[in-house]
């Protein structure tokens, strides 16, 4: 079994959103990142909650495990 881990994300200066509404519990299955000139462009695929995609400069994130 794998360790559950949370994720925070910090999307800087974003832009151009196109996302569905957050819910409660989101389970995102992938983020893609891809630069587009100076921009960065994230796409988020999700089981439920959050998913599309929208334009950032800057990401920082953090990976902590769960200790459930």
């Amino acid at each position: 079994m794998y360790p559950v881990t949370r994720c925070p994300l910090l999307f800087l200066e974003t832009k151009e959103h196109e996302l569905t509404a957050m819910e409660t519990e989101n389970i995102i299955l992938q983020l893609d990142f891809r630069y587009e000139e100076a921009d960065m462009v994230i796409d988020i695929d999700a089981l439920t909650g959050l998913s599309g995609s929208f334009l950032c400069r800057g990401i920082r994130a953090e990976i902590a495990e769960l200790n459930e």
